[in-house]
């Protein structure tokens, strides 16, 4: 029948996307094969994000592991770098590919005179396509052969607890943080800390608002019920001194519970020069939040307003490539607590016009032999004529992100962080202009930001905004 796929035709079609899978992996599994690795871990490759979590013994993939790709990965046994006998392929969409690498040996001989040259050719050979199921390495394989299963980011629940602002209608706070964290597999615990119809950029909102002493109710039935841990915690906009300090105790108690817990905030205190909260919340940010905080987002003003020093913008400063200013500020946000610094927007002259805003970014890696290394970064991000709600709460939650499946690559990771943004970004201000009709201007409500059309962007953006390393 027309329009309907057989079985058959369906397990045909995977077969060849997996096919075309097989040989990105075998390309990947290949890459700088000459290192001497040895043990069991996770090894990432820094040109494809991928990851492969098995053993090496000396510089080879060998016994049972896992290739790990953005939407996909392979499950089975490993010899001499290569994926032997049986295993499987498992679909983000929810099935799995079964089926037997084989190996053959072949030689070449390029001139009569020469000694053959052994190859390994190494094939796919499919068998059924089934739903998703747990894997265990086959039994066949040696015991000491068998590393410890080291589970994925969509099977090892990692956890973040967001306390931020909830809307019925549009994105803002939890709204635009949830969605894109669980698109890119993190599981979220929301407390909202204000719930509104709407953000207050309509010309009409109500809703109700939670309180130190109601966050605290909401965490200690977490505690009672032992299911208080998490990897991160992740916070935004809040106009409550005594709220932002209840969070603060949150995070060292978290912290305690477990010391690697990663805290990202975005410092909400103002933009421009002015700020747009009680300025009785600006010593809690920086006396208090900003020291327990492991990656904070601030914008320039939030930025000078923390460290209180000025970021020149004189056009000179940017032409003699003078950044002294702007890495003095990052350093002293970094000797306050953070690790990781984005400043998000700043005022600074763009090389490329007055159409782009220049972002930053630096970073303290955590080097073998215990140094830290600092890596800074530069950006320069299109400006969108328009005033979007919820962008911060998205960036943070793209950054967390980003940072977590990148660990090692900052760069990579702020440049997947911005791309998301440009995309959703130019879909929101593009469906918004054709709601509003030519020579009008959008409304608070058509601004909304494009989330869940932009899903495709979330999980898998193409770079389109590329950092420059200083």
């Amino acid at each position: 029948m027309k329009g309907i796929e057989t079985k058959k035709e369906r397990g045909t079609a995977m077969e060849r996307q997996f096919s075309r899978m097989v040989t990105h992996m075998k390309d990947t599994t290949k890459e700088e094969s000459g290192l001497e690795r040895h043990g069991q871990g996770v090894y990432t490759y820094s040109e494809t994000g991928s990851k492969y979590v098995g053993t090496w013994k000396n510089g080879r993939q060998e016994g049972s592991g896992e290739m790990i790709h953005l939407n996909h990965r392979y499950l089975g046994n490993y010899q001499t770098n290569n994926p032997s006998g049986p295993g499987k392929y498992v679909f983000d969409i929810g099935c799995e590919q079964h089926g037997v690498y084989e190996q053959k040996e072949q030689e070449k001989n390029d001139g009569e005179e020469e000694e053959a040259i052994s190859i390994i050719s190494v094939n796919w050979k499919a068998d059924k396509v089934t739903s998703l199921a747990v894997w265990t390495p086959p039994e066949n394989i040696p015991l000491e052969e068998k590393p410890a299963r080291l589970k994925t980011l969509s099977e090892m629940e990692c956890r973040v607890l967001s306390i931020q602002s909830h809307v019925v209608r549009g994105y803002v706070g939890n709204k635009s943080a949830s969605f894109p964290l669980q698109v890119l597999g993190f599981e979220v615990d929301s407390v909202n800390s204000v719930q509104f119809c709407n953000h207050t950029g309509y010309a009409h909102w109500k809703g109700q608002v939670l309180t130190a002493d109601e966050l605290h109710v909401l965490y200690e039935g977490l505690k009672l019920n032992n299911v208080n841990h998490y990897d991160y915690v992740l916070t935004g906009y809040t106009r409550d001194t005594s709220f932002l300090e209840m969070v603060v105790d949150i995070v060292q108690e978290l912290k305690r519970e477990n010391p690697n817990l990663v805290y990202v905030c975005d410092p909400v205190l103002g933009d421009h020069g002015s700020m747009y909260v009680p300025e009785n919340l600006y010593p809690v940010y920086k006396e208090k939040v900003v020291p327990v905080a492991d990656i904070i987002t601030p914008n320039q003003f939030e930025a000078e307003l923390l460290t209180g020093r000025k970021i020149s913008t004189e056009k000179e400063a940017l032409e003699s490539e003078d950044l002294s200013i702007v890495f003095q500020v990052m350093d002293v946000l970094h000797s306050m607590g953070p690790d990781t610094v984005v400043i998000t927007s700043s005022d600074l002259p763009s090389s490329l016009g007055e159409n782009y805003l220049i972002a930053l970014g630096s970073h303290l890696q955590i080097k073998r032999d215990g140094t830290k290394e600092k890596q800074r970064i530069r950006m320069e991000i299109p400006k969108v004529d328009a005033v979007f709600v919820g962008t911060g709460d998205l960036f943070a939650a793209v950054l967390l992100s980003w940072t977590h499946l990148h660990p090692n690559d900052f760069k990579m990771a702020c440049e997947k962080t911005f791309s998301v943004m440009h995309h959703v970004l130019q879909r929101t201000i593009s469906c918004a202009k054709a709601m509003a009709g030519p020579g009008n201007k959008p409304s608070a409500s058509q601004l909304e930001l494009r989330m869940v059309q932009s899903k495709k962007d979330i999980e898998n953006p193409e770079i389109v905004i590329h950092a420059t390393v200083l």
